[in-house]
């Protein structure tokens, strides 16, 4: 989620994943571990405004992000 540049509400960021790494284990819970994954954005969308941003120029060009992370919990693979 970005928010928009032209309504100030919230829009849709849209991407590929490019990589992803095991940040953390928890000892806790030996079956769970914590994954870094990595996006570039190439799209944009505010639902309100029917702003669309469609390549990185456009996006870099707004001020988004075009490089983007999150962490999450996955079942462990052996």
């Amino acid at each position: 989620m970005e928010t928009c540049l032209s309504c100030g509400e919230q829009g849709v960021l849209a991407g590929d994943q490019v990589e992803e790494q095991v940040v953390d284990d928890d000892p806790q819970n030996p079956w769970i571990e914590l994954v870094k994954k990595f996006y570039v954005t190439d799209e944009f969308f505010c639902p309100v405004r029917r702003l669309r941003l469609n390549n990185h120029i456009e996006l870099e060009s707004s001020g988004i992000s075009t490089e983007t992370s999150e962490i999450e919990d996955r079942e462990r693979e052996y």
